[in-house]
This record gives C-alpha cells, structure tokens and sequence, in this order.
C-alpha cells in the first residue's frame, strides 16, 4: 500500500502532471494519505508542471493545486506555467500566492533568468551562473528539481540546492532528449 511505502521516508516529491493524469477520485485519495503521512512528518515537494490538456478544467487544476500546496512544505513551480495558469505577473507574485495558499517555501523556476527562493520571512534571487543555449528544453524543470533536491533534502544551503539544480538543468538542456548518461551529470553533482 502506498501509504505504507511512504510513511517510511523524510520526504516524497510530486508533479501536477501525476496529479492531473489519475482522476478526480484518485486525486482525493491521495490528498487524504499527504494529510495523513504529513502528520506523522513526511515532508512533501510539489511540481504543479501544469500541462493544460492533461485536466479536464483549468478549474479543477487551480483547485487541486490550492490543496495540495497548503500540504506541501516545498512548491517547485515554472514562471511560465504559472503565468499561462494563474496569470501571475511575476515570479515573486507566483510565490506570494503560493505562500498566501500554506507552502513554506517556493522555488521559483525562470528558464535562464534568476531563480527565485522564498519564505515567509526572506525572497533571493539567484542568477544562472552558466547560462546555455538549450538544444531542447524537455525535461529541464524535472532536472533542475532532481538537483535541488538532492542537495536540500541533505542539509545544504538553499542557495547550493540551486546551483546544484541549475547545473543539472543546463546539461540537460544541451542536447535532444531529457536523458544524459549519469557519468556525464556526476561533476555537477
């Protein structure tokens, strides 16, 4: 059972595109286990990834993304996602709403342009350091997440979590397809 499986680890990260595939059942369903393993201190990492053919309403995708981000410690949106979703202006509005809806934290995913952390109590932008030109962006917000949260979830600074994050995307980027040998991404990691 799942909820069994996932009680036993710190943390579990999600993407809207799951989300939006299983149906609205499903999606209650796993609302009531977040609920339930959030109070036994799972943390939860959540990507709405809003793909707009994949939800049967724009409705029903903001409602479910309002639910489960008041159940996420960890929000990992895309500007551009959520500007064609919520007609966010910026990606600090993307990350006051999200606050505003019960998140600890967002990381706010820009592309080449600065990525954005913030908390209640702090906002940083942190420029790409490196930046490419992609050869094919598909998979580049899913990359950038794997970094940063393979440093965040072991104590680094979020800082680090994003130049962890943004290294990965870059290589991704670089070439056709989302998958680079792992032999090629282990400098970066």
């Amino acid at each position: 059972e799942l909820e069994h499986v996932v009680a036993q680890v710190d943390w579990v990260y999600l993407s809207g595109i799951s989300a939006a595939v299983i149906e609205s059942q499903g999606r209650k369903n796993l609302l009531a286990v977040i609920e339930s393993l959030r109070a036994r201190g799972v943390k939860f990492a959540y990507d709405p990834n809003f793909r707009p053919k994949l939800w049967s309403s724009l409705d029903e995708m903001r409602d479910f993304t309002r639910q489960i981000t008041a159940l996420s410690a960890l929000v990992l949106p895309t500007f551009d996602d959520e500007l064609a979703a919520f007609g966010d202006s910026s990606p600090q509005a993307t990350a006051e709403r999200l606050l505003s809806w019960g998140t600890e934290q967002v990381i706010v995913k820009n592309g080449t342009e600065p990525t954005l952390v913030a908390s209640h109590s702090a906002r940083q932008s942190y420029a790409v350091e490196h930046p490419v030109t992609p050869i094919d962006t598909t998979g580049a917000g899913d990359s950038f997440n794997g970094g940063f949260l393979s440093a965040f979830v072991q104590g680094s600074a979020p800082e680090d979590a994003v130049r962890r994050g943004q290294a990965v995307a870059a290589r991704v980027v670089v070439q056709r397809g989302a998958l680079v040998p792992y032999s090629e991404l282990r400098e970066t990691l």
